[in-house]
């Protein structure tokens, strides 16, 4: 079905009818203006999300729509959030908490960071050694580029994941 008619079925199934359309991590204006057509506006309470981490492209929705700017989280905050994903509430090794937070204060705020880094810290069986290589390993990949280290801590996820695998299959 070409693009054209899927957007006339889109705009006709959505018009009249309250939607929410949630668009993350929008990387330019042009992918807006190429989706927008079907999304009818009827003033009747729907409403389209967009998020995006790049302020070129936020400020260009500013004059339709509300704008909410996110700060990063705090090095506690990121701590914080990186126990209640790894450790269960009974606690945690205190053998844990220097590399762990140091861990934390490299995913220099990014909450994808710490969630996918925790995924990763729970297949540790807490060992301080497996901690302090993922450490080892994030300072390594520390760049100011927001964009790209988010992608170098997922990659490092799978790297580490894959390494995982290999010694469990030996």
């Amino acid at each position: 079905m070409p693009n054209e008619d899927l957007e006339l079925l889109l705009y006709q199934n959505l018009r009249r009818n309250r939607y929410l359309v949630f668009m993350d991590d929008m990387w330019n204006i042009e992918a807006w203006n190429e989706l927008q057509n079907p999304f009818p506006d009827d003033r009747n309470g729907s409403r389209i999300l967009i998020t995006s981490r790049l302020h070129h492209v936020v400020s260009q929705f500013t004059e339709e729509g509300d704008l909410l700017n996110l700060r990063p989280l705090s090095e506690n905050e990121s701590w914080e959030l990186l126990k209640r994903k790894v450790f269960t509430e009974e606690g945690y090794p205190e053998a844990l908490v220097e590399v762990g937070k140091e861990i934390a204060r490299n995913c220099q705020g990014l909450p994808l960071s710490v969630v996918a880094i925790s995924g990763l810290l729970k297949t540790t069986n807490m060992i301080c050694n497996m901690w302090k290589a993922i450490s080892e390993s994030l300072n390594s990949l520390i760049v100011n580029d927001p964009q790209t280290r988010c992608l170098d801590i997922l990659e490092l996820s799978v790297e580490i994941c894959q390494l995982f695998l290999q010694i469990l299959s030996d």
